[in-house]
């Protein structure tokens, strides 16, 4: 794993020119926190492990999705039954 670089202080981020959007200064100063969170964090061991069983829920969830694919399919034959038997 690479290391991750160190963000460059806010002074250094900040324009020195008069900006044209008033909020530009506060929004650049949260982005500069939130890079130094990403910074302080990546290397905690279990930030790792929360991604990872993020992509094991995804993957559990697409299975799920396509085991249930017969009930569901029945599910919607018995409703067009339904409104069918309900017609007459």
């Amino acid at each position: 794993m690479t290391e991750p670089t160190r963000p460059e202080l806010l002074r250094g981020r900040l324009p020195q020119k008069k900006m044209l959007l008033p909020l530009a200064v506060p929004v650049l100063t949260v982005e500069w926190a939130l890079e130094w969170i990403d910074y302080a964090t990546s290397q905690m061991a279990l930030f790792h492990v929360l991604g990872n069983l993020a992509r094991l829920s995804i993957l559990v969830a697409v299975v799920s999705y396509f085991m249930s694919a017969d009930e569901r399919r029945e599910a919607a034959e018995n409703a067009k039954k339904a409104k069918h038997y309900q017609a007459w």
